[in-house]
């Protein structure tokens, strides 16, 4: 695609831009890459009291999962029904594989991003039927650990593949919040045309997305106390345009999403009427146009796979850059995984018994 054709969106996206999107970067601006802060300890102490706040948030109250992990290869998709959750998310960035070879970027270090997240997603049902709202936030340290042992001494165990080394490990506390509004279309929330925006210490993002959402594909297979079986697709197209943060100085200025997915799971209504899954397994590929750029300016494009499992309130999701013969890589952003709890569901359970 040319790029000039991109101009009328890009200035459909930047018409509400948000203000404080350079103060937020500033604020979060790490003093230097390779180094550690002067005092840790008062680094420490502030984000252990916010993941403090953030987990009473979700405590009291399927989430989206927070940036960056769109772009590395996580599912994209809107939330279908109302949540609030909480968890852990984590997002690895590395510099080099395992045989040496280099990741052609403007990221020389490795990044190890691990969140604790929130999200919470409000469907309207009356004032507001057939919109959805959500924001969903994530803050924590970015150091070389956990992520380099999941790397490492599982994934590569399991594959029989070389370790990969670590380059310049950044440490700091980071942080991501993200916004959107949704407006679905048909019975289920099948259809859906939205858009949003993301923004923190990583980088900052307006992004337009429309698609399909769990499209029953065949005829329930088997009904029970759970709900109706059968095999359900999905399907997003996503646009954004990036601008640099405090974490990534140089970011593509625009970036393409194309995800199809599919999932076998038992559905059933909950008391607002929404539809929702009791157990699911959902797997999906990506292709990212990128918004990693090599030192001429050229955005680094990526596939990506992702697995998702849901079992009652309690989600699992992990997402690689390996991709059959599509995709080999094994640097860059290379993998990802979030572990949530929804407590709408934890609720719902509580009062049912």
């Amino acid at each position: 695609m040319n790029p000039s054709s991109h101009g009328p969106i890009i200035a459909l996206i930047r018409h509400k831009h948000f203000a404080f999107t350079e103060a937020f970067t500033v604020m979060y601006r790490s003093p230097s890459i390779g180094k550690r802060r002067e005092h840790p300890g008062i680094g420490y102490a502030f984000t252990l009291s916010v993941f403090f706040l953030f987990w009473l948030v979700g405590s009291t109250a399927f989430g989206e999962t927070p940036a960056p992990s769109v772009h590395w290869g996580s599912l994209a998709f809107p939330d279908q029904y109302s949540t609030l959750t909480t968890g852990l998310t984590l997002n690895r960035f590395t510099p080099i594989d395992g045989t040496g070879g280099k990741y052609d970027s403007t990221v020389p270090n490795t990044m190890g991003f691990n969140m604790v997240t929130f999200s919470w997603t409000q469907h309207g049902h009356e004032r507001f039927e057939g919109w959805s709202v959500n924001v969903t936030g994530g803050i924590g340290p970015t150091s070389n650990e956990p992520s380099e042992f999941f790397q490492n001494k599982v994934i590569h165990q399991v594959r029989h593949l070389p370790p990969v080394g670590s380059v310049q490990p950044r440490q700091d506390t980071d942080a991501m919040i993200d916004g959107s509004i949704t407006r679905w279309f048909f019975p289920n929330n099948i259809l859906f045309v939205g858009g949003g925006f993301s923004l923190g210490t990583i980088y900052q993002e307006q992004f337009l997305r429309a698609g399909i959402r769990r499209l029953q594909i065949t005829p329930d297979l088997y009904c029970g106390d759970w709900g109706a079986l059968s095999f359900r697709a999905s399907g997003l197209g996503r646009f954004s345009v990036q601008e640099d943060g405090a974490v990534m100085h140089q970011t593509k200025q625009t970036s393409r999403i194309l995800q199809p997915a599919l999932a076998l799971g038992q559905y059933t209504t909950n008391a607002r009427g929404e539809q929702y899954p009791t157990w699911e397994v959902e797997l999906s590929a990506t292709w990212d146009s990128g918004i990693f750029v090599n030192a001429a300016g050229q955005s680094r494009k990526q596939f990506f796979w992702s697995a998702a499992f849901t079992a009652g309130p309690v989600r699992f999701e992990t997402w690689n850059d390996s991709l059959g013969n599509l995709s080999k890589t094994d640097f860059g952003p290379t993998y990802g995984a979030t572990f949530t709890i929804d407590m709408f569901r934890v609720l719902a359970m509580v009062q049912k018994d």
